[in-house]
């Protein structure tokens, strides 16, 4: 099953060409199971999109945890920018949170390239992301006692037993080295 389709032109690098990108987000179907993105490259006319690469599979990212993906056009420098959801549905509803299921990916700048004649999607994070450094620095703070965490479906508690907890600034969230 298809999801979050999206079409967009890009140039590819080093020439003066343009060609098409259609990004289908499935599930199942993904490399290492469930979730994920895939993309193909070829022509548009208008009303038909063409894969220029009907017997190869190209995927956005090898991880696991990438699907959803979708594009913004008309960013700073005619860049497009695409973000993903970093999860899978292999185990989303499993996360042991509530009102919560998983964040979101870096936002990252999107391009085309070449190689050996085969036109592939290449993608960083975009250069925003560099104002984000050195904002604050990395903080800790230890947990004195026991303390609960959450509470899953089941009623089970997760607890915290002096244990130190890094919190990342730019995002707000708090890493756990482990969990009991």
């Amino acid at each position: 099953m298809g999801e979050c389709p999206d079409l967009f032109e890009l140039p590819v690098e080093g020439t003066n060409e343009k060609k098409w990108v259609l990004l289908c987000n499935l599930n199942p179907g993904g490399p290492f199971g469930g979730s994920a993105t895939q993309y193909f490259v070829g022509s548009f006319n208008g009303k038909e999109f063409v894969n220029e690469s009907p017997s190869k599979t190209k995927w956005m990212d090898w991880g696991k945890d990438h699907y959803a993906t979708v594009t913004w056009s008309n960013a700073p420098d005619n860049r497009r920018i695409a973000i993903a959801w970093m999860s899978n549905w292999q185990y989303a509803n499993d996360v042991p949170t509530s009102q919560y299921r998983s964040p979101n990916s870096v936002p990252r700048d999107l391009g085309l390239f070449t190689v050996g004649g085969e036109t592939y999607l290449q993608s960083a994070p975009s250069p925003e992301l560099q104002k984000l450094r050195d904002i604050s620095k990395k903080r800790s703070f230890k947990v004195n006692g026991t303390r609960t965490v959450k509470r899953n479906n089941s009623g089970q508690r997760r607890r915290l037993r002096n244990r130190t907890v890094y919190q990342e600034p730019a995002c707000g969230r708090y890493r756990l080295p482990s969990l009991q």
